[in-house]
């Protein structure tokens, strides 16, 4: 009898921690710059991710989409910024998702440790070579 309480218990928990985790998907956030908003989905694997969904200037000054320019990897800079996948690998662990950023206006990937705040936006910490930068993106939908 324990032991099926405590299955049960688990599953709860489980499923409750599931929801918790589940917030941020559908929600649209404006960059810190308001040049661009990202919106969040669950990937295949269960992980989380944020692609960008609107672009201030989505063209460049021939009218041509924006693309990926400042990338590292050449091979990579005619993608299009507009629905690029700039957060991804997110994992949900008691209030905080743990993953990966791309900063494409300079080409950088970090960790990055992302968390909703009460007022409904998104606080985000980065961390690259030992050093820490946070901002918040405000609520694209408030």
């Amino acid at each position: 009898m324990n032991r099926l309480l405590l299955l049960v218990m688990v599953a709860l928990c489980t499923n409750a921690a599931a929801q918790n985790a589940d917030k941020i998907l559908g929600k649209q956030f404006y960059r810190a710059d308001k040049k661009a908003i990202v919106t969040f989905c669950r990937q295949t694997d269960s992980t989380y991710c944020a692609c960008t969904t609107w672009l201030k200037e989505p063209n460049d000054k021939n009218g041509n989409p924006r693309t990926d320019k400042n990338n590292p990897q050449e091979h990579m800079r005619q993608r299009p910024l507009l629905g690029m996948k700039v957060m991804y690998d997110l994992t949900y662990c008691q209030g905080v998702y743990h993953g990966t950023a791309y900063h494409p206006a300079h080409g950088l990937t970090c960790k990055v440790d992302l968390q909703l705040t009460p007022e409904g936006d998104l606080k985000i910490i980065g961390y690259k070579w030992g050093l820490r930068r946070s901002e918040i993106w405000q609520n694209a939908l408030k």
